[in-house]
């Protein structure tokens, strides 16, 4: 069996509309945020494991209360995702938040109770991937 972490986060993802342009303080705060809540929500056998040294798998599911609030274009769906990768690389969850060594998914639902949650699926070793070789273009 896989290991995997398997936590809920009660805030939802935000659009990249909403935070980007702004100072970078307001990032970096969404980023250090995001660290804290998953540093809480986490296993402490998670917390004081060794860091990623392998490619992992991490499934986010958005959920929010209603439909009028999903993230329409999937290319800001996927953007969503960045101050969420960088706060799993800051906790040592994850090698570097690049295709290298994540395999990310992100999908959207609406909420049984109403209220917006994250919810992140951390798979850790032995889920057959190896680090990707990147090709760089050359001329």
């Amino acid at each position: 069996m896989t290991p995997v972490l398997d936590i809920i986060v009660p805030r939802a993802l935000l659009s990249p509309n909403a935070w980007q342009g702004r100072h970078w303080r307001f990032k970096s705060r969404d980023t250090r945020d995001w660290e804290t809540w998953i540093w809480a929500t986490m296993p402490a056998k998670v917390r004081t494991g060794p860091p990623a040294s392998e490619r992992r798998k991490l499934t986010v599911t958005r959920l929010v209360p209603s439909a009028r609030q999903f993230i329409r274009d999937d290319d800001n769906l996927a953007f969503a995702l960045k101050p969420l990768a960088d706060a799993l690389k800051r906790l040592h969850l994850i090698v570097d938040d690049s295709r290298v060594w994540l395999d990310a998914t992100v999908t959207q639902e609406r909420s049984a109770d109403g209220k917006a949650y994250t919810r992140l699926v951390l798979e850790f070793g032995g889920v057959g991937l190896e680090p990707m070789s990147v090709r760089r273009g050359g001329g």
